[in-house]
């Protein structure tokens, strides 16, 4: 399972292969610094820790870094092998299953724009399409690929069938732009009897120059991870 508690907003796949190799020739793990006097101290950047938890293939305890079993599974397989393990990760990380949800659902449209380019890398990674860097002034973006999505989200055949021939007749990528509009709440709970309230983290993403919310309930972050959930870099998340 995933071990990310924040929205990561630096990270590379690149970075974390070159991670993950060295990690494979230190089967007993290594302590940071140990590794900060090999690797190239941009790798091991503190801000990139949390994408490296999101897909938590080396775990840290007690300050040592260590390759896991699924981390040796990930170098020693195919691209595909490799792609499903990234996607199920992504699968237990709510905010961007959330989005990829809300992408895939929303008028057939599977193109993305916003700021965070994590994201997006973490998508391509998952093989779910194709990140697209911004130039001369175009925004950054990812674009979907209806199938894959339709496979990750549901997975029976009959399932993602259904959701492709339902696309409006789009092809495997959608050129359209996502636009914010009215979004509906991602998720939604059951009032059990007797609770009188029920309390909901909500983020914000710009999204082709509009805001989009992503709602879940409060199972999916501990409070005390809410108050350092705020982040300034080239996105930032609000209440």
């Amino acid at each position: 399972m995933s071990d990310a508690k924040l929205l990561p907003f630096l990270g590379d796949p690149e970075d974390l292969g070159k991670v993950l190799q060295f990690l494979k020739t230190r089967p007993t793990g290594v302590t940071l610094s140990e590794a900060g006097r090999v690797l190239d101290k941009s790798l091991l950047d503190p801000r990139k820790f949390d994408f490296y938890d999101l897909l938590a293939l080396f775990s840290r305890i007690d300050g040592r870094l260590r390759l896991n079993n699924d981390g040796l599974a990930f170098l020693d397989g195919t691209p595909t092998k490799r792609e499903e393990i990234v996607r199920s990760r992504i699968r237990q990380f709510e905010p961007y299953h959330s989005l990829i949800e809300w992408a895939f659902h929303k008028s057939g449209t599977a193109r993305v724009e916003a700021a965070p380019s994590t994201f997006f890398r973490s998508c391509e990674f998952a093989g779910l399409g194709h990140f697209v860097v911004g130039r001369r002034g175009s925004k950054s973006r990812i674009e979907f690929e209806r199938e894959k999505v339709a496979k990750y989200l549901h997975e029976d055949a009959e399932s993602a069938e259904f959701h492709t021939a339902t696309s409006n007749g789009n092809s495997s990528v959608d050129q359209a732009i996502l636009m914010s509009g009215d979004i509906p709440a991602l998720k939604t709970i059951q009032v059990e009897e007797g609770m009188t309230a029920r309390r909901e983290y909500r983020f914000t993403i710009p999204i082709a120059g509009r805001i989009a919310s992503l709602v879940w309930d409060e199972p999916t972050l501990a409070p005390e991870h809410w108050e350092k959930i705020k982040r300034v870099g080239d996105a930032m998340f609000l209440e």
